[in-house]
């Protein structure tokens, strides 16, 4: 509850933004998944009742923390898509690996999954009913089993971190580069396994903490924290539109391919129009100059791997 009057200060002190990693969004989605763990901690009774209860809990501590992906899976993605496995890989470990930790049933992460892909069904069909549409299928069904054949197997951490990061690059990666439009620079990038095995051991150490064990795995996250933040350099927010308003604009886009092209009509400001149509997503930026047609202005933008929003 306390991070809706965070990120209130945030936005007074920062402007207006629409990156899901800031801090206060991080903090309600840590809030969230803490909140889902404590439920499943209580919910193991044995009854019938208590296993379901246990079903949705660990389905809703999955749900909270695989929100961190959402940007990349609802295409407005504010870092690079290099990251995406990145991500997917350590909000896969930790989640499944809490629930694996709190309940250690035969199948429980896969319950999990599958769980959080009804829940994810329903939010999809509430959001199209109202006009916007559909987040993409949550692919986390694929990694729930590998989980549960290393628990039963016996693998350490290593093993299993290696199966969750080979699978997010071989299986959900270009699953989301054919449907989600994510970018062809994913499998290619030499970082992106390694990076994504590193994830998976910190979010499978973080889930099986233990007190003798906290030095060893605090360093570990501590690395891995500041070479992220060293290395993603910054977020473009689909929404940056901030500073003194320079007035009102009649805006005409139409999508043709890769090509998007762009009529401003400026009567109402025919001085001091802006001399470029920029397009910012993922880490990339294309722009090209309007040009000037009396008190309008005329442009055409091709794209690439990026989809007009």
């Amino acid at each position: 509850m306390v991070s809706a009057p965070i990120d209130n200060v945030w936005h007074v002190a920062f402007g207006r933004d629409a990156v899901l990693w800031s801090p206060p969004h991080m903090l309600g989605i840590v809030g969230a998944m803490g909140l889902a763990f404590a439920m499943l901690l209580q919910s193991r009774d044995g009854t019938r009742a208590g296993t379901a209860m246990t079903a949705c809990a660990a389905s809703l501590v999955v749900a909270a923390g695989m929100f961190t992906v959402a940007e990349y899976e609802t295409d407005v993605p504010q870092f690079a898509p290099v990251w995406y496995p990145v991500a997917f890989a350590f909000a896969a470990s930790i989640t499944l690996g809490l629930v694996r930790t709190a309940w250690p049933a035969k199948s429980a992460a896969t319950v999990a999954a599958g769980g959080h892909a009804m829940f994810f069904l329903l939010v999809s069909l509430a959001v199209t009913a109202v006009g916007f549409r559909s987040p993409a299928l949550p692919l986390l069904m694929v990694i729930g089993p590998a989980v549960d054949l290393a628990a039963r197997r016996g693998w350490n951490t290593m093993r299993t971190a290696t199966a969750i990061s080979i699978l997010t690059m071989a299986f959900v990666v270009p699953v989301r580069q054919r449907f989600n439009h994510l970018g062809r620079d994913v499998p290619g990038a030499a970082m992106a396994l390694p990076l994504s095995w590193l994830a998976s051991m910190a979010g499978l150490a973080l889930a099986a903490w233990r007190k003798p064990r906290m030095p060893a795995v605090g360093r570990l996250v501590s690395v891995a924290v500041v070479i992220f933040a060293a290395i993603t350099g910054s977020a473009s927010a689909h929404d940056p539109g901030q500073g003194t308003p320079a007035g009102t604009v009649r805006w005409r886009a139409e999508l043709r391919g890769h090509v998007i092209a762009v009529d401003v009509d400026t009567r109402a400001l025919c001085h001091g129009v802006p001399g470029r149509l920029v397009a910012r997503r993922g880490g990339q930026t294309r722009s090209t100059s309007l040009m000037a047609g009396g008190c309008s202005r005329h442009a055409t933008l091709r794209l690439g791997t990026c989809q007009a929003g």
